[in-house]
């Protein structure tokens, strides 16, 4: 776990230890550095380190497995958009101001033949109703927007499952990546064979 002793005027003043596989900050693994006398203090030899870390490395490949059963079976997109429904509902601040009844019986004929739309100037438009899309054309236009929604409701949670299981999987190399290395340091070197001529 030591990666370095800093020595500074003759004395050892600083540890630094290479980050943990589950130490992380911002996404990104930092090694601890210690005041030796903290480190003295802190720190104390463990008999059982390489079993210790087996079993750590077993839980996050039981996290993995979990991921990738649920990645393998996962929700229907329409279940995954009532979930981030579920979780963006907020209170209205704004409370929705009430319709405006007409002046006289003359204007709410006027106004039943017509819709007013809105274009993105502000200003009001009144456009007859044939000339509008009918409610079958308008339930259509609905549900393939829902089921838009649903399909990326349903991309967003494959993509943060992906992350998750990118993230444990790094864990997994960096151990045994040091594994490895730790294997090489400790064999003991071959010197090559003289080659025949």
């Amino acid at each position: 776990m030591v990666s370095e002793a800093r020595v500074i005027d003759g004395e050892l003043h600083t540890i630094v230890l290479h980050p943990h596989p589950i130490w992380t900050h911002s996404g990104r693994h930092y090694p601890c550095k210690l005041l030796v006398e903290d480190f003295l203090s802190a720190f104390a030899p463990e008999p059982e380190g390489e079993a210790i870390r087996e079993t750590e490395i077993s839980d996050v490949m039981a996290r993995v497995s979990g991921i990738t059963a649920e990645i393998s079976a996962p929700p229907a997109p329409m279940q995954l958009l009532e979930r981030q429904k579920d979780s963006k509902t907020a209170p209205q601040d704004h409370p929705t101001p009430p319709a405006q009844a007409p002046d006289s019986a003359g204007a709410a004929k006027d106004l039943s033949d017509h819709k007013t739309l809105t274009h993105e100037t502000g200003a009001d438009t009144r456009i007859p109703s044939v000339l509008l899309p009918s409610q079958d054309i308008v339930a259509a236009q609905d549900s393939i927007e829902q089921r838009i929604a649903a399909f990326e409701a349903q991309k967003n949670w494959i993509t943060d499952k992906t992350d998750a299981l990118r993230s444990e999987m790094k864990l997994v190399a960096t151990y045994q990546t040091r594994r490895s290395i730790q294997r090489l340091r400790a064999s003991p070197r071959k010197p090559p064979m003289p080659k025949d001529c």
